[in-house]
């Protein structure tokens, strides 16, 4: 396999890698000149986008959380995630604490919800086309984002994280501290990236989003719009083009 790939890539004209982590490999793994490679991402559609506001300070007093895609995937930190909701519940009340939840759920994760009392709290949407999903997600205070943390995760970036990014709300990222993900939340200062490993800093950080969501009416969010605009797919498409023209 790994002959094939460099025989592919030693004979391609340009290559285009999806991450700055992936491009990595390229020239480490492979040795391919850096000068032969062009990092074009996945990104978001600006029009599927509502503006950064504070949209919900006029909605009842609840402290949302979205999520979008497979919940509970092999490996994702899912249980995780619905214990820190559990405890969540336990220290403020089940009525203002609400899970949206667009995308495959499977029966075992529903059961655990059940045998968890979560039920008033998780709103199951079900697989739903992505604009629905959007405008559904777009409106909650959080947005959620749950990664697989093993070797093979270090470069991967769900497709999830970029209209996440535009949706310019808070994201909570329960994945690896020094992965692709982290990397990309940290420079658009878009939210929080903690290990599954650390259930205690978990529970401290939804709690410190529920206080302000209650307290205040919103999250503070403090998005670096210049760094997010890199993922806007009206630009990724232009530098494609060209990348494509230039050769």
């Amino acid at each position: 396999k790994y002959k094939l790939e460099k025989t592919i890539l030693n004979n391609a004209d340009h290559i285009i890698a999806n991450t700055y982590g992936n491009q990595d490999v390229y020239t480490k793994d492979f040795k391919i000149n850096k000068n032969k490679i062009t990092v074009i991402t996945n990104g978001y559609n600006p029009s599927e986008m509502s503006p950064s506001s504070k949209d919900n300070v006029e909605k009842p007093c609840i402290f949302s959380i979205g999520y979008m895609g497979y919940f509970d995937k092999a490996g994702f930190p899912w249980k995780i995630f619905l214990q820190s909701i559990k405890n969540l519940v336990s220290n403020y009340g089940n009525q203002k604490i609400l899970v949206k939840i667009c995308g495959h759920i499977s029966e075992n994760a529903i059961k655990y919800i059940q045998k968890n009392g979560l039920e008033k709290n998780i709103q199951l949407f079900g697989v739903l086309p992505h604009s629905d999903a959007v405008n559904i997600i777009k409106r909650c205070d959080l947005l959620l984002l749950l990664m697989y943390e093993n070797e093979y995760s270090h470069n991967i970036v769900p497709h999830k994280l970029y209209p996440y990014l535009g949706m310019k709300k808070p994201i909570l990222a329960i994945a690896q501290e020094n992965g692709e993900v982290s990397k990309i939340i940290n420079k658009t200062n878009t939210g929080i990236v903690i290990s599954s490993a650390n259930a205690e800093k978990i529970d401290n950080t939804l709690s410190h989003y529920y206080n302000s969501r209650i307290t205040n009416g919103f999250i503070e969010y403090n998005g670096i719009s210049n760094e997010i605009e890199r993922y806007d797919i009206i630009k990724l498409t232009k530098k494609l083009s060209d990348t494509i023209m230039s050769l």
